[in-house]
């Protein structure tokens, strides 16, 4: 279930589309939350349900973020690159940038904190294929480590364009949108940078809309489906219309 700040982003969303409906002209009326609305019995789960120029239609809010996974290994090798060596990073004033595939995988964290340890003794980046250990001036807003992982399994764009957008772009075309589109629904996904605030790594990798529209691309292309509308609220509340 959403947090309370969830949904009251989720609210925020809604009323910034519809203000921007309002705006160009169409007539809009605002009809339920089917998401929370447990008398609901048509199978329609999407965030609102909106009459838009007399017709029905379903939207779903989503946010881009990191994989919940992604989360707890990116702490795990945090927080040993630190107790290794965050001292001797403060002391020295350098802040260590690790970019890797993370994992909490002890095979995976070990040689990654043995790169760390080579750029830290020799004060010079290391490299290890796609992996790198660099050290950058001290920053206070940073600290002595901080961890940049890839998205995917390695730093192939395309990989992480499908993990990072792709996975839950697919989700609510063929889920959520498919029953919508069923019951005879236009679909509009509405995707938003700025996430709940009570999401801890939040929107700390948000994809540029070519990203975004090129992971549709795909999206669509595979499931041979499609979204009729889809928009893009920036982290400042501006909207951008990717389609159409």
């Amino acid at each position: 279930m959403p947090t309370p700040e969830a949904e009251q982003r989720e609210d925020r969303v809604i009323e910034l589309v519809i203000a921007d409906f309002v705006r160009t002209g169409r007539s809009v009326a605002f009809l339920d939350r089917p998401d929370r609305n447990t008398q609901r019995d048509d199978g329609l789960t999407v965030d609102a349900e909106l009459m838009v120029d007399g017709q029905r239609w379903a939207m779903d809010v989503t946010t881009l973020r990191w994989q919940s996974g992604l989360e707890g290994a990116v702490r795990k090798l945090k927080s040993r690159l630190t107790r290794e060596f965050g001292a001797e990073l403060e002391g020295a004033k350098r802040t260590l940038c690790v970019t890797c595939h993370v994992s909490t995988d002890e095979s995976v964290i070990r040689p990654l904190v043995e790169l760390a340890r080579e750029a830290v003794v020799s004060g010079q980046n290391k490299e290890r294929r796609d992996e790198a250990a660099t050290l950058w001036p001290w920053s206070p807003e940073l600290g002595a480590v901080e961890v940049q992982p890839w998205l995917g399994q390695s730093a192939n764009l395309r990989e992480e364009i499908v993990l990072s957008s792709g996975e839950p772009l697919g989700k609510k075309l063929t889920r959520q949108l498919s029953r919508a589109r069923e019951l005879g629904h236009r679909t509009c996904l509405a995707i938003d940078q700025r996430g709940s605030p009570d999401l801890e790594f939040g929107a700390n990798f948000m994809p540029l809309p070519g990203t975004i529209i090129a992971a549709l691309v795909q999206v669509e292309a595979a499931a041979g489906e499609s979204f009729d509308v889809v928009a893009l609220i920036r982290e400042d509340d501006a909207l951008y219309w990717i389609r159409p």
